[in-house]
């Protein structure tokens, strides 16, 4: 990252002004719940008086206002199309799933590439790729989209990816950061930062091969939008290099130590808006304290006991913990 453009990022997000900013989020394909993270971040930046074109799977609400364009070209993802089982979870599965490298290796992202083309297809996406126009910003999602990366490359624009979980080993990657493998649990494995050697090795291999997967999807997605933008556009994972800053849904708090570079942000929470005191918070702490002590943590009694404490607000918790911190039915800290 050019060292200009992380002191010019800040000062467009914080700096209060009559002469706005352009700002693009190319959010095209995610889930619903990571549409929750982007939503409340947009309106914030509106509120300043930026003008914002907001491309995403699912309506962000905001009616009515001159400088906000929507653009909504699909639906967003479902539990079907990662799991092809509509009534498990992906943390279900994978806490029934034995053998965790074959399964990283049999997902499939040919329901993410067809997604791709239906959103070039989309007539008003269509126009925004051939707009001759500028930005001063795009903020993308750092999983799903890099089929968009040719945006990023035509408006000439400092993007920041925002990763809608905790960062590990293979998305730290686009920063240049390399984690290492002995205490930083890749995602979608339900370790913690203490691992025996068995588990070390489970989860370089997994992160490795995880690796590898996403690479091999990468030239896919730089086919996809040389196929629609020209051939002369360059591969998505030197576009993603040049990433200025790397926004990640986590908290020191309440997930593992790993370490992390000065242009990758804890961003927990952005999402709990109007923000409300924490209620308890002596009890939960103890709680969170005697959980640290013990060999084996019960998920169950885990998340019952946060919803006890925090009420209808602790399972916003609950969904955090299940996908941030990886946990199972039995997770192993010891």
């Amino acid at each position: 990252m050019p060292l200009f453009q992380f002191p010019t990022i800040l000062i467009i997000l914080t700096y209060h002004s009559t002469n706005a900013y352009k700002i693009l989020f190319l959010t095209p394909l995610g889930t619903r719940s990571e549409t929750h993270l982007f939503q409340p971040y947009a309106k914030a930046l509106l509120t300043r008086g930026h003008q914002i074109t907001y491309i995403s799977s699912q309506p962000s609400g905001v009616k009515n206002n001159p400088n906000f364009e929507e653009i909504i070209p699909t639906k967003p993802f479902t539990m079907i199309d990662f799991t092809g089982n509509i009534s498990m979870s992906p943390v279900e599965i994978r806490a029934v799933t034995k053998d965790k490298l074959s399964s990283i290796l049999s997902w499939n992202f040919t329901f993410i590439f067809d997604r791709c083309h239906q959103v070039f297809q989309n007539e008003q996406f269509n126009n925004l790729v051939r707009r001759e126009t500028t930005y001063d910003l795009i903020i993308t999602n750092a999983f799903f989209n890099n089929c968009f990366h040719g945006l990023i490359h035509k408006f000439g624009a400092p993007f920041i990816a925002v990763h809608t979980m905790p960062v590990d080993a293979v998305v730290g990657r686009m920063t240049g950061l390399r984690m290492p493998t002995s205490f930083v649990p890749v995602s979608f494995l339900d370790f913690s930062d203490r691992m025996s050697f068995y588990h070390r090795f489970v989860n370089t291999i997994c992160t490795w091969a995880f690796s590898y997967l996403l690479d091999n999807a990468k030239q896919e997605y730089t086919r996809i939008y040389r196929h629609y933008m020209g051939e002369e556009y360059p591969w998505s994972e030197d576009i993603e290099s040049n990433v200025s800053v790397l926004m990640s849904n986590s908290h020191v708090s309440i997930y593992f130590p790993r370490p992390l570079l000065p242009n990758i942000v804890e961003i927990a929470g952005i999402h709990c808006r109007p923000a409300k005191p924490l209620e308890n918070i002596v009890s939960f702490f103890t709680h969170i304290l005697y959980v640290q002590k013990m060999d084996i943590i019960s998920m169950q009694i885990y998340c019952t006991g946060i919803e006890k404490i925090f009420g209808s607000s602790g399972r916003a918790w609950i969904h955090f913990v299940q996908f941030g911190i990886g946990c199972t039915n039995e997770f192993f800290v010891s």
